[in-house]
């Protein structure tokens, strides 16, 4: 069966989330750091999953504007695609990041662990935001 991957493409980190085989729920999985080795290893986690689709958070303004990090995501997913041969959908993530970061301080993760989980939480909100929208 196949899974439907989330990116959270930041500068540094990509936060990466993967669903379940029904395409219900999405869980993190993961973080790869944003270097040149960064799409090798997206494709190899879509091929060792079999990833029939890859959807990205577009971080639109809240003014519904592209704004910088918003063109460096379309830059990243257009690369992604020529690699992976997979789709890869926009989806609009505004204060995704904003909320798991709020949600992981009331729950007391201490500030070095929230780090580590901020991004792929991210993803998983993306992802399950999206896979939401598919069933209505």
């Amino acid at each position: 069966m196949s899974r439907i991957l989330a990116l959270d493409v930041g500068d540094k980190r990509i936060g990466v989330a993967i669903s379940d085989e029904l395409l219900m729920f999405g869980r993190p999985f993961g973080v790869v750091k944003n270097d040149k080795n960064a799409y090798a290893e997206i494709a190899r986690i879509c091929q060792q999953n079999q990833v029939l689709e890859i959807v990205a958070g577009l971080p639109i303004t809240m003014k519904g504007q592209v704004g910088e990090q918003a063109k460096k995501t379309k830059e990243f997913v257009k690369n992604l695609g020529k690699i992976v041969n997979i789709p890869v959908i926009l989806q609009d993530e505004r204060l995704t990041t904003v909320m798991v970061e709020k949600m992981l301080i009331l729950e007391g993760v201490k500030t070095s662990r929230r780090k580590e989980l901020l991004d792929q939480m991210a993803a998983k909100v993306i992802l399950q935001e999206y896979l939401d929208s598919k069933r209505k």
